[in-house]
């Protein structure tokens, strides 16, 4: 016998409030959350350091750094906003680039940090 997946009024309730919290999220995250994590960064030393948005509630700061004439290297450094309170994660992303025709340093910087400086 064939089972078939049963529908709760619980579960038609709760989904869609989590989707819509979620979606706004999304907008909040971008209006305060990129202001926000930025000041945090900034009371904990790393002044000019800007966030940038990843997904909701999720943000991102990234380096970049020349490590020889034609090596490029990127860490990204993720954070949780959660309407004020930042968390780090302990989640670190690094990307090597190599540097040549077509792709300069700039040009490695404009795509894995997504302007950032641009955005703020």
């Amino acid at each position: 016998m064939r089972s078939r997946f049963r529908f709760s009024i619980r579960l038609l309730l709760v989904l869609p409030l989590l989707v819509a919290i979620w979606l706004a999220g999304a907008k909040m995250t971008q209006r305060y959350g990129t202001t926000q994590v930025s000041q945090w960064l900034a009371a904990k030393d790393r002044e000019g350091t800007y966030a940038t948005y990843e997904a909701p509630f999720l943000l991102s700061t990234g380096t970049i750094r020349l490590v020889s004439g034609t090596q490029a290297e990127t860490n990204k450094q993720y954070y949780l906003w959660l309407f004020g309170a930042v968390l780090q994660i302990p989640l670190n992303r690094k990307f090597n680039d190599t540097i040549g025709p077509g792709n300069s340093f700039s040009d490695i910087g404009v795509r894995r940090l997504q302007n950032a400086w641009e955005r703020k």
